[in-house]
């Protein structure tokens, strides 16, 4: 971690735990900071206080805050469209993540919002995607993406439906919770619009297993980290059950590893028993990755040997390696575009884009880089019990 990283890491402790930020060393820098991860908004209640900005580097950040703010409350009006559409057509869902993180917050209008997530039961999907095609615009079909469709606003807001959430490992326990939390859904009111959430246990399952898939993924830094640090902090009284649900669906080794790092890191005040035998050099590579990706890989996603990273995992499985390839190979190949008769040929082409790759960027170094960032995540996660298939 660059000292930048840490002093960020430290602002963002104190405020959370409503602590005194008394220094900053240079606030265009940890601005950048807070930026790429996606929590600019947090510390601003405590810095709009304070003498540690300039006048124009406080109006600069209150412009910023402003508009963020703003975003929100757009983002949770569509929502209540989305709802009352819902509704309205009977049918049963909840809202994932967003404001069914931001609610866990002091204050929920400072946490940045991005798309809407709901989820309905595998039963409903058809008649929720029938009732959302009359209002929205599809974006993405579900045989595009087996677990979610995609829909846009009017306003200009991702909506995604999802038939399943836990797609990557297959984690059939995991939905299974998921599918009956929907059936005791608690609603939720932010800033006067109200919508329906899962029971805390499942809500913090999803707020964990995110983090387990852009971890996998593309990356994640600390807004995902935060998400689940005011989840634990809200909910400490059923904090054992959260733990035995995370054992039922083979989260247990995540689950103490975020709390723990939460503890050390952002002032969690929390007690739990623990039961994984988790290594300190996990918690800081795990910590590193969170600080060196960025909100969902946005500071890596540009280096190429975290593009070969990607590359090579897609390769774990041969059969799904070559429908990689097939599919950015007509999407890269223009004429497999234009002539049917090459388009069966498009993942060769795409093999030989890879390789020319490669060579201009690094060559042999950056598979090497990006086959270490491979093994080392592996390791990781076997260590936490995650590379299984259930």
């Amino acid at each position: 971690m660059t000292n930048i990283e840490r002093e960020v890491l430290e602002l963002i402790r104190k405020t959370l735990t409503d602590e005194e930020i008394d220094s900053i060393s240079d606030w265009k820098c940890i601005f950048g900071e807070l930026l790429d991860q996606a929590i600019y908004c947090l510390p601003y209640a405590q810095l709009s206080k304070s003498d540690l900005l300039r006048k124009e580097e406080k109006n600069q950040y209150r412009l910023e805050c402003l508009k963020n703010l703003t975003r929100n409350v757009q983002i949770l009006r569509a929502q209540t469209k989305l709802v009352q559409l819902l509704q309205t057509n009977d049918v049963p869902f909840v809202v994932l993540k967003g404001s069914a993180a931001s609610m866990y917050y002091p204050h929920p209008e400072y946490r940045c919002m991005g798309d809407i997530d709901i989820i309905v039961k595998p039963e409903d999907f058809e008649k929720a995607n029938r009732v959302l095609e009359k209002e929205y615009v599809l974006e993405q079909a579900i045989e595009d993406c087996p677990l979610h469709a995609g829909y846009m606003s009017p306003e200009g807001f991702e909506i995604e439906l999802h038939k399943y959430f836990s797609i990557l490992n297959n984690n059939k326990k995991l939905d299974e919770f998921i599918y009956e939390g929907i059936d005791r859904c608690q609603w939720h009111e932010l800033q006067g619009q109200t919508f329906p959430s899962l029971p805390p246990v499942e809500n913090g399952l999803v707020l964990l297993y995110h983090i387990y898939q852009h971890l996998e993924e593309s990356g994640i830094g600390y807004r995902q980290v935060i998400d689940f640090r005011e989840f634990a902090n809200k909910n400490k009284e059923i904090l054992d059950e959260f733990l035995l649900a995370c054992e039922k669906t083979h989260l247990r080794g995540l689950a103490e590893i975020m709390l723990t790092l939460c503890q050390k890191h952002l002032g969690l005040d929390i007690e739990f028993k623990k039961k994984m035998n988790i290594q300190s050099d996990s918690e800081e590579y795990l910590l590193s990755l969170f600080s060196s990706s960025g909100n969902f890989g946005s500071k890596i996603r540009e280096e190429e040997d975290n593009k070969a990273e990607i590359v090579l995992k897609n390769f774990k499985n041969p059969i799904h390696g070559f429908k990689i390839l097939q599919k950015y190979g007509l999407e890269n190949w223009s004429l497999a575009q234009k002539y049917i008769v090459l388009r069966p040929f498009a993942w060769i082409y795409q093999i030989f884009r890879y390789a020319g790759r490669i060579r201009n960027y690094g060559g042999l170094k950056t598979v090497v880089q990006g086959s270490k960032r491979v093994n080392d995540k592996n390791q990781l996660f076997k260590e936490l019990k995650l590379t299984k298939n259930y």
